[in-house]
């Protein structure tokens, strides 16, 4: 999924209970679904609990997580630079188009199918999700067998290795993107865990295997990413009940007619898309023009890593709560909307400035372990990275309600606006000063996407967020946490790493311990509020 997630980059849900179809399928003679089948969603009441569905997520997030270091840790010792920028170049395209081909379908999906309370039009907006995804999926492989074919005697030699092994993995994260946010519609957490958990260890493991057993290069990235893929459509597609969903009677005027539904609000979303990766992926490619492909090297090992592992602590939490907003928001009064916002922007704030100087002061050691000595020089990126990659994130909850009132024009607008401050001052500031400048961009560029949803939302839609105390506990937060990083660093040098490190850690933790009082004064006033 795109908006519903955490990260540019790119959803299911468990909590115990099976599968919501209900009642059981009635089958014709041939033994097919008839179409009297329906598909009941869980009342917001009966609906698998969110903390539920974001362990399942956490679970899947983690192992994601820890096979990405693992990944990181093992590739950026058997790869040179080079060639690990030119992996990584291809992935982040790979990426970017797939994500373009299916975004309308992914917003479209994760807008209409949570919604739908009435059985048979939940039946029929899950055909028709289907229907264009296979549609969607046949259509960016063409595509992309076209595009390898014709710009194969246009690139250099280093980078044709790479061109069907993109093309093949487009057309596969585009069609199991939609597929999962079919599985996050439908509350099957489980099933979404699996499949990432499944898939990341398949893409690892192929991964070693054609590096180390076929000699493949770098290309053995892009390789294992389109076959892991293919693995884990195929088993969703027999476990997750789609073969059944389409094997009965489709009308297809009625599915043609909710995809026209699907692309008009989920067009605009797919430029958006478009926008969002510029935010996430545009200082790499800048890097690499004015650079050279080492600097993306260093520069991709160490955002990517981060990237992750912001992953891992948001997005569960944003899985699960995704289709609950769609559902319950609609039934509340514009300032229940703004004091919901205002809650998550003040808790974010306590948790996400703690997290940032937390990652301020241990993190470039940890990260120039992981990822070696020949790209340890990119940890220092590390603080900006994970600092700018949770306002992003934070981003996705606080426009929630241009998603709920289908104004994804407006969110396109935005979206390009911080895409062209990110572009803009990459173009401007890269070149002289190389990857590390990166970061400082696409942190303000995040920042920026922040503030315009912020000011939309207080103009535009009367929905007031208040965010002066969220500022406040931020950098109160963030200037101790600094102070305490800095006296750490001059402890070290003088009193040796040990001694420094242990300072840190004890003076972190007494920024902690107020941080955790002051969670315990918000939390009572929560209370004695209602």
């Amino acid at each position: 999924m795109i908006l519903a997630t955490c990260s540019p980059q790119t959803a299911s849900r468990y909590s115990g209970h099976e599968s919501q179809v209900t009642p059981p399928p009635r089958q014709g003679s041939s033994g097919h679904v008839t179409s009297d089948e329906v598909v009941s969603l869980p009342d917001v009441e009966t609906s698998p609990s969110i903390a539920g569905l974001t362990g399942a997520y956490a679970l899947g997030g983690a192992v994601s997580a820890l096979v990405s270091v693992a990944s990181a840790a093992f590739f950026t010792r058997v790869l040179d630079a080079a060639a690990f920028g030119r992996a990584s170049i291809a992935l982040s395209v790979q990426a970017g188009l797939a994500g373009i081909g299916t975004a309308w379908l992914q917003q479209a999906i994760l807008r209409y199918l949570p919604s739908a309370k009435d059985a048979r039009l939940a039946l029929k907006l899950k055909q028709t999700s289907i229907v264009a995804a296979v549609f969607a999926f046949v259509g960016i492989l063409v595509t992309g067998l076209l595009a390898a074919t014709l710009l194969r005697g246009s690139l250099g030699l280093q980078w044709r290795p790479l061109l069907l092994p993109a093309a093949l993995a487009t057309a596969s994260t585009a069609f199991l993107g939609a597929i999962l946010a079919i599985l996050q519609a439908l509350f099957l957490a489980r099933e979404h865990a699996v499949a990432r958990i499944v898939g990341a260890l398949l893409r690892f493991s192929l991964g070693v295997a054609l590096v180390l057993f076929f000699r493949m290069g770098e290309a053995a990235l892009v390789w294992a990413l389109a076959i892991s893929n293919a693995a884990v459509l195929c088993w969703l597609w027999s476990i997750a009940g789609f073969s059944t969903a389409v094997s009965g009677t489709v009308k297809w005027a009625d599915c043609f007619l909710h995809i026209k539904k699907f692309a008009a609000y989920g067009v605009p979303l797919a430029v958006w898309y478009v926008a969002a990766q510029l935010l996430y992926a545009a200082d790499r490619y800048i890097i690499q023009f004015a650079r050279g492909s080492a600097e993306v090297g260093l520069y991709t090992a160490s955002y990517d890593l981060v990237a992750g592992s912001v992953q891992l602590l948001s997005g569960p939490l944003l899985l699960a709560v995704h289709p609950y907003l769609i559902r319950t928001l609609a039934d509340i009064s514009s300032e229940e909307i703004g004091a919901r916002l205002s809650r998550v922007l003040r808790w974010a704030s306590l948790f996400g400035a703690l997290a940032s100087g937390f990652v301020w002061i241990f993190g470039e050691r940890v990260v120039r372990r992981i990822v070696g000595p020949d790209f340890g020089a990119g940890a220092s990126i590390v603080p900006l990275v994970f600092l700018g990659v949770f306002i992003w994130n934070l981003g996705f909850y606080v426009h929630k309600p241009l998603e709920l009132a289908e104004r994804s024009g407006v969110l396109l607008a935005l979206g390009l606006a911080a895409a062209v401050v990110n572009v803009a001052l990459n173009i401007a500031l890269v070149p002289s000063y190389g990857y590390r400048v990166a970061a400082v961009t696409t942190l303000v560029a995040y920042a920026v996407y922040l503030g315009l949803v912020l000011a939309y939302l207080h103009s535009r839609m009367m929905i007031r967020v208040e965010f002066g105390e969220s500022i406040v506990t931020f950098c109160a937060i963030g200037v101790a946490c600094f102070c305490v990083g800095r006296g750490m660093e001059a402890l070290a040098g003088r009193a040796g790493e040990v001694l420094g490190l242990a300072a840190g850690a004890m003076s972190f933790g007494v920024v902690a311990w107020f941080g955790y009082q002051l969670a315990r004064r918000w939390r009572r006033r929560e209370v004695s509020r209602g």
